[in-house]
């Protein structure tokens, strides 16, 4: 048995592991759960309560790279909090989240030709990783590739053709949905991409990515393949790795690095001889400039909001991670969520500071209570 420090019987991982297989770890994990919501969330955020209103400040500058910090940060995305909050009457909920920031602005100041050249043309980024298979992909990942396009040729009267190459070619044609109607499989296929794409786009190892894979998209994946995902991802991705280089020699001289708003990110710790120190440095200033930039353009884009939109018709009300949250008049849904979209992929700021964008960066937004609502399609 293992016990806490007061001397009582555990139940944190480390003695839940040695359960393993017992029925009683998957009640005691859910009880251990569900008590964390309570306390931190229902209980916790009592005292920030005004009647039905939950009050939380919010740093503008609570990061090292510029993002915001808030308690609302922390509130879990599998809704079971998220679901509780929705607006007034008379008031509709919206959230309006910066679409695949990290990897739109990793291809803008990489200059990497093949993300550019999908984002150009609308192609499904994390479908496209998964080109991966090329060079890293299981024989069952490359049979189940095989009949599901033999199944999608069979629908168009078409014969399969037998070349594993010319296989994948069709398979990124097709398409996520096309090939998740097929076979579900590929709908965890395509997060195991997700997690390749956000792992290795600043340069991750391929040891330290079999453990983030694991603990992120319970992937479990042995290294020599995580080898070969690697190698597959720079050789799509080929402009990354010069960008790392880039940046790695840039915070050597300068101490520092700058994002594409001029935001400075100093990192004195890269001179340090201690080598875990200037390692982590390294990384930042590979990092920094990317999470950096979406905070200054989210609130970029929150300032255009506030300066086009008068208040008695939308409010901004929180901003949490790559979104905005805020209250939209009901009677007047139709008329400001286009508005809403503009101003946050043109805000103001970023015509008069310069800045030139080779990828878009693109607003998605969900009406309705928050982690429940419908993605608003446009007009």
């Amino acid at each position: 048995k293992i016990f806490t420090d007061k001397g009582v019987p555990s139940s944190g991982e480390a003695a839940l592991a040695e359960l393993d297989g017992h029925p009683i770890v998957e009640l005691l994990t859910g009880y251990r759960s569900t008590q964390k919501m309570l306390s931190t969330y229902i209980e916790g955020w009592k005292e920030y309560m005004v009647g039905p209103y939950l009050f939380l400040s919010t740093k503008i500058h609570g990061t090292v790279t510029g993002r915001f910090s808030s308690r609302l940060h922390q509130v879990p995305r599998d809704g079971t909090i998220r679901n509780l909050i929705e607006a007034p009457e008379g008031w509709t909920f919206v959230q309006a989240d910066l679409s695949q920031a990290e990897l739109r602005i990793a291809g803008i100041v990489s200059r990497d030709p093949e993300l550019i050249r999908c984002y150009a043309k609308g192609i499904d980024v994390h479908w496209r990783t998964l080109q991966v298979l090329r060079m890293g992909g299981s024989s069952h990942d490359l049979q189940m590739a095989y009949r599901t396009v033999q199944v999608y040729q069979d629908r168009k009267s078409e014969d399969t053709p037998q070349i594993m190459s010319e296989v994948l070619d069709i398979l990124e044609a097709m398409g996520p949905d096309e090939a998740i109607k097929i076979n579900e499989a590929w709908k965890e296929k395509r997060k195991q991409s997700k997690g390749i794409n956000f792992g290795y786009i600043y340069g991750m190892g391929a040891k330290k990515f079999v453990e983030y894979a694991k603990l992120k998209y319970q992937w479990e994946v042995e290294l020599s393949k995580s080898e070969d995902i690697r190698e597959g991802f720079f050789h799509l991705y080929s402009a990354l790795p010069s960008w790392h280089d880039r940046q790695r020699q840039l915070v050597k001289i300068d101490g520092e690095v700058r994002n594409l708003a001029g935001r400075r990110r100093r990192l004195p710790g890269i001179w340090s001889p201690d080598r875990a120190v200037s390692s982590e440095c390294e990384r930042q200033a590979i990092n920094a400039p990317v999470q950096g930039f979406i905070g200054d353009f989210k609130a970029m884009g929150m300032l255009s909001l506030h300066d086009h939109i008068p208040q008695n018709l939308l409010q901004i009300k929180a901003e949490v991670h790559d979104s905005v949250l805020m209250w939209i008049r009901s009677d007047r849904l139709d008329d400001i969520l286009p508005r809403v979209k503009f101003h946050m992929e043109n805000p103001d700021l970023i015509k008069e500071l310069g800045i030139e964008l080779s990828i878009p960066l693109v607003v998605d937004i969900e009406v309705g209570t928050w982690g429940a609502g419908t993605t608003w399609k446009g007009n």
